[in-house]
């Protein structure tokens, strides 16, 4: 018989430990507590690289080889959930709307509310943990043409959201993802509890969420109505799911 290839059958054991595997469950139950985003990848490399690259008229922004956002350069279009993502904020007549996005990859959810929605939504905070985003974004507002409104921020979106309660907003939109992955942090209940601490009496949240990702819509849905959210709605679009609640 074959020689068998080392840590086949130690990976098998492994599997079939339950020890091992309670072990897991209790790890990933603290993660799901957690309030802070960063998962062990992150904090080994908190300074991913950012490149974009225009393709027949889209310029495209990855984060570590992974795509994270798309905008046709003249129009300013974009992926079909963004739009889904601005129809819950602007769906009411409000008017002079206050935003905190978490997540800002290409910036191409400010570029659109500042063009396209001035009055519906005139201040946004824009949060990310990674530098190169938020200094690429600075540098093009430093030019004068875009974001005027937009204030960005550096920092872990879940401890600034900790840290929020005396800013109130009118919505807050999670868009937060590690390479192709959601971190966990955003996911717990503890998370969804001081984003509505830092909402206004009304204000709605918004979560972007891939279909890629089994259960995690149901999850962070349950999550939401833990966490005090009414209203509850899930609308999907191609490879998205957008979680809508106040």
């Amino acid at each position: 018989a074959p020689p068998r290839m080392p840590g086949v059958r130690k990976k098998r054991d492994r599997a079939e430990d339950p020890d091992r595997q309670e072990r897991k469950k209790q790890r990933l139950l603290a993660q799901e507590g957690s309030v802070s985003c960063r998962t062990r990848s992150s904090m080994a490399k908190l300074n991913p690289t950012v490149t974009t690259r225009t393709i027949a008229g889209v310029q495209y922004t990855y984060i570590n080889g992974s795509e994270q956002s798309a905008m046709h350069t003249d129009s300013l279009r974009s992926y079909d959930y963004l739009a889904i993502i601005t129809q819950c904020l602007t769906q009411t007549d409000a008017q002079g709307m206050t935003v905190l996005l978490l997540g800002v990859a290409g910036g191409v959810l400010c570029r659109q509310w500042e063009a396209y929605f001035p009055e519906a939504i005139q201040q946004v905070d824009a949060v990310d943990i990674n530098p190169e985003v938020i200094q690429r974004c600075q540098e093009q507002q430093q030019q004068g043409s875009l974001f005027r409104t937009t204030n960005f921020v550096l920092a872990d979106a879940c401890q600034y959201v900790r840290g929020a309660a005396k800013r109130r907003y009118d919505a807050v939109v999670e868009d937060v993802f590690a390479g192709p992955h959601k971190p966990p942090g955003v996911n717990s209940t503890a998370f969804l509890e001081a984003v509505r601490a830092c909402l206004k009496p009304g204000g709605c949240y918004v979560s972007n969420i891939h279909k890629t990702m089994p259960g995690m819509a149901d999850t962070v849905r349950a999550n939401m109505a833990a966490a005090g959210f009414t209203g509850l709605r899930a609308h999907k679009r191609d490879i998205n799911i957008i979680l809508h609640g106040v």
